[in-house]
Protein backbone atom coordinates (compact mmCIF):
# COMPACT_ATOMS: atom_id res chain seq x y z
CA UNK A 1 0.00 0.00 0.00
CA UNK A 2 1.51 3.37 -0.99
CA UNK A 3 2.30 5.81 1.82
CA UNK A 4 -0.64 8.13 2.53
CA UNK A 5 1.38 11.34 2.40
CA UNK A 6 1.20 14.27 -0.03
CA UNK A 7 3.73 14.08 -2.87
CA UNK A 8 5.40 17.26 -1.63
CA UNK A 9 6.16 15.62 1.73
CA UNK A 10 7.56 12.50 0.04
CA UNK A 11 9.81 14.66 -2.12
CA UNK A 12 11.01 16.52 0.97
CA UNK A 13 11.82 13.26 2.77
CA UNK A 14 13.77 11.97 -0.24
CA UNK A 15 15.71 15.24 -0.44
CA UNK A 16 16.61 15.03 3.26
CA UNK A 17 17.95 11.50 2.68
CA UNK A 18 19.94 12.49 -0.43
CA UNK A 19 23.32 11.35 1.00
CA UNK A 20 22.07 8.23 2.81
CA UNK A 21 22.25 5.51 0.16
CA UNK A 22 21.08 2.69 2.43
CA UNK A 23 17.98 4.60 3.51
CA UNK A 24 17.11 5.51 -0.07
CA UNK A 25 17.41 1.87 -1.17
CA UNK A 26 15.23 0.80 1.76
CA UNK A 27 12.56 3.27 0.68
CA UNK A 28 12.48 1.65 -2.76
CA UNK A 29 11.83 -1.73 -1.15
CA UNK A 30 8.92 -0.35 0.87
CA UNK A 31 7.03 1.02 -2.10
CA UNK A 32 7.51 1.42 -5.85
CA UNK A 33 6.30 5.00 -5.50
CA UNK A 34 9.69 5.86 -3.96
CA UNK A 35 11.73 4.66 -6.94
CA UNK A 36 11.30 7.74 -9.11
CA UNK A 37 12.01 10.01 -6.12
CA UNK A 38 15.16 8.24 -4.97
CA UNK A 39 16.75 7.66 -8.38
CA UNK A 40 17.84 11.27 -8.78
CA UNK A 41 19.82 10.93 -5.53
CA UNK A 42 21.05 7.34 -5.90
CA UNK A 43 22.51 8.04 -9.34
CA UNK A 44 23.58 11.66 -8.83
CA UNK A 45 27.27 10.63 -8.58
CA UNK A 46 28.32 7.64 -10.63
CA UNK A 47 31.46 5.80 -11.71
CA UNK A 48 30.69 4.26 -15.09
CA UNK A 49 31.78 0.62 -15.36
CA UNK A 50 31.00 -2.58 -17.22
CA UNK A 51 28.53 -3.43 -14.45
CA UNK A 52 26.37 -0.54 -15.64
CA UNK A 53 26.12 -2.19 -19.07
CA UNK A 54 25.05 -5.46 -17.46
CA UNK A 55 22.46 -3.72 -15.28
CA UNK A 56 20.98 -1.64 -18.09
CA UNK A 57 21.40 -3.52 -21.39
CA UNK A 58 18.75 -1.22 -22.87
CA UNK A 59 20.22 2.30 -22.57
CA UNK A 60 16.77 3.88 -22.91
CA UNK A 61 15.90 2.48 -19.47
CA UNK A 62 19.10 3.82 -17.92
CA UNK A 63 18.69 6.34 -15.07
CA UNK A 64 21.79 8.14 -16.39
CA UNK A 65 19.80 11.33 -16.94
CA UNK A 66 19.73 11.71 -13.14
CA UNK A 67 23.54 11.73 -12.92
CA UNK A 68 25.23 15.04 -12.17
CA UNK A 69 28.81 13.79 -11.58
CA UNK A 70 30.14 11.10 -13.93
CA UNK A 71 33.51 9.35 -13.45
CA UNK A 72 35.10 7.08 -16.06
CA UNK A 73 38.18 5.08 -15.04
CA UNK A 74 40.57 3.03 -17.16
CA UNK A 75 40.15 -0.19 -15.16
CA UNK A 76 36.61 -0.36 -16.52
CA UNK A 77 37.65 1.08 -19.89
CA UNK A 78 34.07 1.35 -21.07
CA UNK A 79 34.83 3.99 -23.68
CA UNK A 80 37.38 1.86 -25.54
CA UNK A 81 36.10 -1.66 -24.93
CA UNK A 82 32.31 -1.66 -24.95
CA UNK A 83 30.31 -1.70 -28.18
CA UNK A 84 27.34 -0.45 -26.17
CA UNK A 85 29.25 2.53 -24.81
CA UNK A 86 28.42 5.16 -27.46
CA UNK A 87 24.67 4.68 -27.02
CA UNK A 88 24.91 4.27 -23.28
CA UNK A 89 27.08 7.32 -22.63
CA UNK A 90 24.73 9.61 -24.57
CA UNK A 91 22.10 9.10 -21.88
CA UNK A 92 24.23 10.93 -19.32
CA UNK A 93 22.94 14.17 -20.77
CA UNK A 94 22.51 16.27 -17.61
CA UNK A 95 25.90 15.95 -15.96
CA UNK A 96 27.60 19.03 -14.56
CA UNK A 97 30.92 17.36 -13.74
CA UNK A 98 32.86 14.86 -15.87
CA UNK A 99 36.02 13.12 -14.64
CA UNK A 100 37.98 10.83 -16.97
CA UNK A 101 41.08 8.96 -15.73
CA UNK A 102 42.31 6.33 -18.20
CA UNK A 103 46.08 5.88 -17.69
CA UNK A 104 46.33 3.61 -20.71
CA UNK A 105 48.56 3.32 -23.74
CA UNK A 106 45.78 2.34 -26.11
CA UNK A 107 44.39 5.29 -28.04
CA UNK A 108 40.87 6.26 -27.01
CA UNK A 109 38.52 8.33 -29.15
CA UNK A 110 36.75 11.16 -27.33
CA UNK A 111 34.39 11.99 -30.19
CA UNK A 112 31.45 10.15 -28.61
CA UNK A 113 31.68 12.47 -25.60
CA UNK A 114 31.42 15.70 -27.60
CA UNK A 115 28.62 17.89 -26.29
CA UNK A 116 27.55 15.10 -23.95
CA UNK A 117 25.83 17.52 -21.59
CA UNK A 118 24.95 21.14 -22.41
CA UNK A 119 25.12 21.95 -18.68
CA UNK A 120 28.66 20.63 -18.08
CA UNK A 121 30.71 23.07 -15.98
CA UNK A 122 33.66 20.96 -14.75
CA UNK A 123 35.93 18.73 -16.86
CA UNK A 124 38.78 16.64 -15.44
CA UNK A 125 41.05 14.72 -17.85
CA UNK A 126 43.93 12.65 -16.50
CA UNK A 127 46.29 10.57 -18.65
CA UNK A 128 43.81 10.35 -21.50
CA UNK A 129 45.57 8.59 -24.42
CA UNK A 130 44.08 10.77 -27.15
CA UNK A 131 45.56 13.32 -29.55
CA UNK A 132 45.65 16.86 -28.21
CA UNK A 133 43.41 18.02 -31.05
CA UNK A 134 40.66 15.66 -29.82
CA UNK A 135 41.08 16.89 -26.26
CA UNK A 136 40.74 20.52 -27.33
CA UNK A 137 37.73 19.68 -29.51
CA UNK A 138 36.11 18.00 -26.51
CA UNK A 139 36.69 21.08 -24.33
CA UNK A 140 35.17 23.34 -26.98
CA UNK A 141 32.05 21.17 -27.23
CA UNK A 142 30.85 22.32 -23.79
CA UNK A 143 29.74 25.97 -24.08
CA UNK A 144 29.12 26.49 -20.34
CA UNK A 145 32.38 24.91 -19.17
CA UNK A 146 33.98 26.93 -16.35
CA UNK A 147 36.51 24.70 -14.59
CA UNK A 148 39.20 22.63 -16.31
CA UNK A 149 41.71 20.12 -14.93
CA UNK A 150 44.31 18.65 -17.30
CA UNK A 151 46.87 16.08 -16.21
CA UNK A 152 48.79 15.61 -19.43
CA UNK A 153 49.47 12.10 -20.70
CA UNK A 154 53.07 11.43 -21.83
CA UNK A 155 51.73 10.05 -25.12
CA UNK A 156 49.97 13.25 -26.07
CA UNK A 157 51.89 14.72 -28.94
CA UNK A 158 52.07 18.22 -30.26
CA UNK A 159 54.60 20.36 -32.02
CA UNK A 160 54.27 23.96 -33.03
CA UNK A 161 50.99 23.38 -34.85
CA UNK A 162 48.04 25.65 -34.08
CA UNK A 163 44.54 24.51 -33.24
CA UNK A 164 41.63 26.55 -34.61
CA UNK A 165 38.08 26.54 -33.26
CA UNK A 166 35.08 28.66 -34.21
CA UNK A 167 33.96 28.96 -30.61
CA UNK A 168 35.19 28.12 -27.12
CA UNK A 169 33.60 27.83 -23.65
CA UNK A 170 33.29 30.44 -20.91
CA UNK A 171 36.22 29.18 -18.77
CA UNK A 172 35.61 31.63 -15.93
CA UNK A 173 36.42 29.29 -13.03
CA UNK A 174 39.64 27.41 -12.31
CA UNK A 175 42.40 25.92 -14.44
CA UNK A 176 44.59 23.12 -13.07
CA UNK A 177 47.52 21.95 -15.19
CA UNK A 178 49.69 18.99 -14.29
CA UNK A 179 52.39 17.16 -16.24
CA UNK A 180 53.71 18.16 -19.65
CA UNK A 181 51.80 21.38 -20.12
CA UNK A 182 53.30 23.20 -23.07
CA UNK A 183 51.15 21.44 -25.70
CA UNK A 184 47.93 22.04 -23.81
CA UNK A 185 48.76 25.69 -23.11
CA UNK A 186 49.40 26.35 -26.79
CA UNK A 187 45.95 24.99 -27.57
CA UNK A 188 44.23 27.01 -24.83
CA UNK A 189 45.92 30.22 -25.99
CA UNK A 190 44.34 29.72 -29.42
CA UNK A 191 40.77 29.65 -28.07
CA UNK A 192 38.82 32.36 -29.95
CA UNK A 193 36.70 33.56 -27.02
CA UNK A 194 39.70 34.22 -24.81
CA UNK A 195 40.53 33.00 -21.31
CA UNK A 196 38.96 34.44 -18.15
CA UNK A 197 40.04 32.07 -15.37
CA UNK A 198 39.73 33.32 -11.80
CA UNK A 199 42.16 30.70 -10.48
CA UNK A 200 45.21 29.03 -12.07
CA UNK A 201 47.20 26.21 -10.46
CA UNK A 202 49.97 24.70 -12.55
CA UNK A 203 53.10 22.62 -12.41
CA UNK A 204 55.68 24.10 -14.72
CA UNK A 205 59.18 23.43 -16.07
CA UNK A 206 61.55 26.00 -17.51
CA UNK A 207 60.38 24.91 -20.96
CA UNK A 208 56.75 25.72 -20.11
CA UNK A 209 57.36 28.95 -18.18
CA UNK A 210 57.08 31.40 -21.08
CA UNK A 211 53.78 29.91 -22.24
CA UNK A 212 52.41 29.91 -18.70
CA UNK A 213 53.29 33.59 -18.27
CA UNK A 214 51.45 34.35 -21.52
CA UNK A 215 48.43 32.38 -20.33
CA UNK A 216 48.44 34.26 -17.02
CA UNK A 217 48.60 37.57 -18.87
CA UNK A 218 45.52 36.62 -20.91
CA UNK A 219 43.60 36.21 -17.64
CA UNK A 220 44.98 39.37 -15.99
CA UNK A 221 41.57 41.07 -15.75
CA UNK A 222 39.88 38.15 -13.97
CA UNK A 223 42.64 36.26 -12.15
CA UNK A 224 42.34 36.17 -8.35
CA UNK A 225 44.55 33.24 -7.38
CA UNK A 226 47.75 31.85 -8.91
CA UNK A 227 49.70 28.82 -7.72
CA UNK A 228 52.77 27.58 -9.60
CA UNK A 229 54.98 24.60 -8.78
CA UNK A 230 58.15 25.40 -10.70
CA UNK A 231 60.39 22.45 -11.62
CA UNK A 232 63.60 24.33 -12.25
CA UNK A 233 66.63 25.61 -10.34
CA UNK A 234 66.25 29.05 -11.88
CA UNK A 235 63.89 31.87 -11.01
CA UNK A 236 60.35 31.88 -12.33
CA UNK A 237 59.81 34.65 -14.93
CA UNK A 238 58.34 37.90 -13.67
CA UNK A 239 54.54 37.91 -13.62
CA UNK A 240 52.61 41.16 -13.89
CA UNK A 241 48.89 40.94 -13.26
CA UNK A 242 46.61 43.96 -13.05
CA UNK A 243 43.08 44.14 -11.70
CA UNK A 244 41.87 42.46 -8.51
CA UNK A 245 44.23 41.77 -5.58
CA UNK A 246 46.02 38.51 -6.37
CA UNK A 247 47.01 35.64 -4.12
CA UNK A 248 50.27 34.36 -5.57
CA UNK A 249 52.11 31.21 -4.57
CA UNK A 250 55.28 30.11 -6.36
CA UNK A 251 57.09 27.02 -5.10
CA UNK A 252 60.43 25.73 -6.39
CA UNK A 253 60.74 21.97 -6.00
CA UNK A 254 64.40 21.87 -6.99
CA UNK A 255 67.56 23.71 -6.05
CA UNK A 256 66.85 25.15 -2.58
CA UNK A 257 63.36 23.73 -2.00
CA UNK A 258 62.38 27.09 -0.50
CA UNK A 259 58.70 28.03 -0.58
CA UNK A 260 57.99 31.62 -1.57
CA UNK A 261 54.63 33.21 -0.80
CA UNK A 262 53.58 36.60 -2.10
CA UNK A 263 50.31 38.20 -0.98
Amino acid sequence: MPPLLPPEILDLIANCLHDDTSALKACCLVSKSWISRTRRHLFAQLTLSSRWVDAFPDPTNSPGHHTRTLRIHYKDDIIAASTVAPTLVRHFCNIEELRIVLEGRKRVSLVQLHGLSPTLKYLHLSYVPSPLSEVLDLICSFPLLEDLWLDISPIWRGGNERYFHFTSPKLTGSLHLRGQNCFAMRGLLDFPNGLRFAEIAASCSAEDAKLLVELIARCSDTLESLSVRYYSSGAFPFVHVVGKPLTLLIASTRFSGVLLLFL
